[in-house]
């Protein structure tokens, strides 16, 4: 992002990458819990998916946040 000042950056990045942090926090126990009350079972692989999936939309939530600022 050219032009801005660093502390500009640095206020952005962290607004940023909180807002991909709630993102994950919301996301782990929505699909956590909802994927068993939708199959009727629990699935181990899945809750591990759960989480890596979570994370990952999280990370792109907030890069494409960034841009976007």
């Amino acid at each position: 992002m050219p032009g801005f000042p660093l502390e500009i950056l640095f206020v952005i990045f962290f607004i940023v990458k909180t807002d991909g942090t709630c993102m994950t926090i919301v996301l782990i126990p929505t699909i956590f819990y909802f994927y068993p009350a939708s199959l009727g079972r629990s699935i181990f692989i899945i809750g591990i998916t759960t989480l890596i999936v979570s994370v990952i939309v999280g990370q792109l939530v907030s890069y494409r946040l960034y841009w976007i600022r």
